[in-house]
């Protein structure tokens, strides 16, 4: 029964792909956009599930089977950066988008009254292409870990079912099939942590006994401020909300989360997508923290202990609930993984298209991009080593330091000379790579560190403006 309700339910998400692809136009502009007309709720749940993808079922679970309540922290961090830059920056980024028409983020980024600035754009597909491939291959090593953790087949058969779907659809539909397969996929995704959470809560003898027993793991892992992060005290916390809060604001230089509002019908519906957003997001990761707790909490019940913390979730599935749920569960893992990987694919896509090469218009060749691109990162996932957590936090953070950089400049100093803009973009990005490389990643995340010194340039920038001014 895992076998069959999990190939049912990936069998829903061929048929939208099908039917989604009758609606395409062979044109870049749709492949790459829908031709601008995804409504509110499906650009909401498709960024949803793009943003939070296989990383969150296994990642984050296996985050919070360690770490137990910094995991509130770390998601209040992401939802609350998440909301400020959104906020902050994207009606501008629309107004943007609808005044140059761009059919890529990065070619959007590069834009200027007086022209495009062509090294900019150069810079930011190739990080696009090179982070999201980092990306895209650590999303696949999850889907291969949910199924050997389930099916117990060879871990490599995940990446290989995962890659063929991906194609399938993103090749007949672009972006149009990409986003309406998200939104069933996101519904999978709260569905299956919901049904996951209540029967956790129910096993453990309801919400009083789980609380109570999630306290007497340890005297850290459920207080606020004895939290297993690496600074101690109230001083700890605050790095680690404020690097989480700075991890949620890098939404910004996320290409693939980013182009939904791009495909966005109309400048008047982003309110309502933001709303279906965050609505969707707190529900997602809520069930996902109380996942993760029960996890800890019955699986060293039941004597399972000494695993791979990012199997926590296919081990508890497995031990919980009824072969056709845990199938449901298996598929909500791939709708996790696919709905991200799809999106970061016609990224990928659109930057080689768009800003690598000369071949703005071509359907054709952005199609035949799409599929090299899969084949090259799933070769990358069969050889992937290290964390899925890790990975993703790596790609996540400089891609969202890069661009997200480049998209406040465009926003903020529309005249600043390319070579400074690009100065400080590469200057964020190096940031964020030597703290990692120095290990000081325990101590703040790669995203606080970059943005901090982004933020510090751009202010020395403006008073250096002032003083030009004055003098």
């Amino acid at each position: 029964m895992i076998l069959t309700s999990f190939l049912f339910c990936m069998a829903i998400f061929a048929l939208i792909g099908i039917l989604a692809s009758h609606k395409s136009k062979a044109s870049s502009e749709d492949y790459l956009l829908a031709s601008n007309t995804i409504p509110a709720s499906i650009s909401a749940l498709s960024m949803m599930s793009s943003k939070f993808s296989g990383y969150m079922f296994i990642g984050f679970i296996g985050f919070v089977y360690l770490k137990g309540f910094s995991g509130i922290l770390l998601a209040a961090g992401l939802v609350a950066g998440d909301f400020i830059g959104l906020h902050l920056f994207s009606n501008k980024i629309k107004q943007l988008h609808n005044k140059y028409k761009s059919l890529s983020y990065e070619d959007l980024i590069s834009q200027r009254a007086s022209g495009v600035y062509k090294k900019l754009r150069f810079v930011l597909a190739s990080l696009i292409l090179i982070l999201l491939s980092i990306y895209i291959s650590a999303q696949l090593k999850a889907s291969s870990k949910a199924i050997h953790g389930i099916l117990d087949w060879p871990e490599n058969s995940g990446i290989f079912i995962c890659a063929a779907f991906v194609l399938f659809y993103s090749w007949s539909g672009g972006i149009r099939a990409s986003m309406w397969t998200d939104a069933i996929q996101s519904i999978l995704m709260i569905v299956s942590a919901i049904a996951l959470g209540i029967y956790s809560i129910v096993h453990l003898g309801g919400i009083h006994n789980f609380f109570i027993q999630a306290n007497s793991i340890s005297e850290s892992y459920f207080s606020i401020f004895k939290s297993n992060i690496s600074i101690g005290g109230v001083e700890g916390i605050l790095i680690f909300s404020i690097g989480w809060l700075f991890g949620g604001f890098a939404i910004l230089g996320q290409p693939h989360a980013m182009i939904r509002i791009l495909a966005l019908n109309n400048i008047k519906n982003l309110k309502s997508m933001k709303k279906y957003y965050y609505l969707s997001s707190l529900i997602l990761l809520i069930a996902l923290f109380i996942v993760g707790i029960s996890c800890r909490l019955i699986l060293k019940q039941n004597g399972l202990d000494g695993f791979d913390p990012e199997m926590a979730l296919p081990l508890l599935s497995l031990q919980l609930m009824p072969s056709i749920f845990v199938g449901i569960i298996l598929a909500g893992i791939f709708a996790a993984v696919m709905s991200t990987v799809d999106s970061q694919i016609l990224s990928c896509s659109a930057a080689v298209s768009q800003s690598l090469t000369k071949n703005k218009t071509s359907y054709f060749f952005n199609k035949v991009v799409t599929v090299v691109l899969i084949i090259l990162t799933s070769l990358m996932a069969l050889f992937a080593t290290g964390s899925v957590f890790d990975l993703v936090v790596f790609a996540y953070a400089i891609l969202g330091v890069t661009l997200g950089t480049a998209i406040i400049i465009q926003v903020i100093f529309p005249k600043m000379k390319e070579s400074i803009c690009l100065a400080i973009v590469i200057l964020s990005g190096m940031s964020s790579v030597v703290w990692v490389l120095a290990g000081y990643k325990s101590i703040a995340t790669e995203s606080l560190i970059g943005f901090v010194v982004s933020f510090t340039l751009m202010i020395f920038y403006k008073i250096f403006c002032l003083f030009k001014k004055t003098k």
